[in-house]
């Protein structure tokens, strides 16, 4: 972790005491080695005991973030709203550098600045979208370390060109 320019992690390592405890300590070690923090929640209500203790965990660690990356139902979820725009915009609270909203074949909105945009996607015709949101996640992940800079410093057509190539690649 101590030589990583990303440390990633997401709730599963929330669900229980000691998995917490270890992505606790983790994050620590990340946040000192000045690592870019990517968080995507990627709920799965069958793993908690109730959603109500998922969106308590998920918010308490959003302040360490820099990058969040949740679906429209997450985003949703977490902010207790009904739409894309009002979760963001409840977002903003955490101070997170990078919102990334992904919505299927809408491809993803994003909040970076004062900046909300809208990437989309190409058509597919979907076989199994398994998978897919993780590839979006780990393509936008390697443009930021490819072109590793500082994240205030990303221009707003760069970081448009991470979220276009990362929702072609999920399609």
């Amino acid at each position: 972790i101590k030589n990583s320019k990303v440390f990633h992690f997401g709730s599963l390592s929330l669900v229980n005491k000691t998995y917490e405890e270890a992505t606790k300590y983790a994050l620590d070690i990340a946040k000192q080695s000045s690592c870019i923090i990517s968080f995507d929640p990627n709920y799965r209500e069958d793993l908690w005991k109730n959603k109500q203790l998922a969106i308590k965990k998920i918010i308490k660690y959003l302040p360490y973030v820099d990058i969040l990356k949740v679906s429209t139902e997450e985003a949703q979820m977490i902010t207790k709203t009904t739409s894309t725009i009002d979760a963001i915009t409840s977002l903003t609270k955490y101070k997170i550098p990078i919102i990334l909203v992904t919505d299927g074949e809408n491809g993803a909105m994003f909040k970076y600045k004062s900046f909300i945009g809208n990437a989309k996607t190409i058509k597919v015709n979907p076989v199994d979208t398994t998978g897919a949101e993780d590839i979006f996640l780990g393509t936008f992940l390697t443009m930021i370390i490819k072109y590793f800079k500082p994240l205030n410093q990303l221009t707003y057509e760069e970081l448009l060109s991470y979220i276009n190539k990362a929702c072609h690649q999920a399609s």
